[in-house]
């Protein structure tokens, strides 16, 4: 399952969780909590930026390694996980679409970590924070994040599933860094897509319905037959 057509599909949802409507609007606050003052920010934000990521990552694929350990246990019925895998990736793109609206999912909530804006970033503080946003807006971005966790469990292998993951939250985690170190062309990106959330959301709901489809369709494993894949 794990190709050169599905790790692309989990880069670009990592794009999109990073674009969706109840993170985006947050993300200069946590870019400041990590990178500190201007002075601080050109010493240590990329050190701390990348702590933060690797702390969220860390509880992303955490999910991922539960959900991947229970399907190992019952391998046998790999096809019907498959399948029911592919349905739950079209759901969630209909939910992402706004097309149905489970209020469960619409709500965001936060780990509360106290944290004072005004002292020095640290590696335990960008720790922290980091945990606590990938605790506390995993109901946030779960339509996505499920659905890579879906895709993911339709891997061959523990490993290329937890490769997905791992590209997904490069996909979440880049953005992130390159706004927290201040790199100013990621302004202009934050603002289009602001301007732009609605044609966002359509876009990651026609992504994962397609991808869904195509799960259910077994496409993934018959076009590997034909391109090199990982391993």
């Amino acid at each position: 399952m794990t190709s050169p057509v599905t790790l692309p599909i989990a880069l670009l949802a990592g794009l999109l969780a990073f674009a969706s409507p109840c993170f985006l609007p947050v993300v200069p606050v946590f870019a400041a909590y990590v990178a500190g003052t201007e002075q601080q920010r050109t010493r240590t934000a990329l050190k701390q930026a990348v702590v933060f990521t690797l702390a969220f990552s860390a509880v992303f694929i955490g999910f991922w390694l539960v959900v991947g350990a229970a399907g190992s246990l019952i391998a046998q019925y790999k096809d019907l996980i498959r399948i029911l895998a592919g349905i739950l990736v079209v759901i969630m793109g209909t939910i992402i679409g706004g097309f149905i609206r489970i209020p469960a999912l619409s709500q965001t909530r936060r780990a509360t970590v106290n944290l004072n804006p005004d002292e020095a970033p640290t590696l335990r503080r960008s720790t922290l924070l980091g945990l606590a946003f990938g605790a506390g807006w995993t109901p946030c971005i779960s339509p996505v994040l499920g659905s890579i966790i879906m895709l993911a469990s339709s891997s061959e292998s523990m490993w290329k599933g937890t490769l997905l993951m791992v590209v997904f939250c490069l996909g979440l985690g880049i953005p992130f860094i390159l706004v927290a170190t201040g790199v100013g062309w990621m302004s202009d990106q934050l603002a289009f897509m602001r301007r732009h959330q609605r044609g966002i959301q359509l876009t990651s709901a026609v992504l994962l319905i397609v991808t869904g489809i195509l799960i259910i369709l077994d496409f993934f494993t018959k076009l590997s037959a034909f391109i090199p894949t990982l391993g």
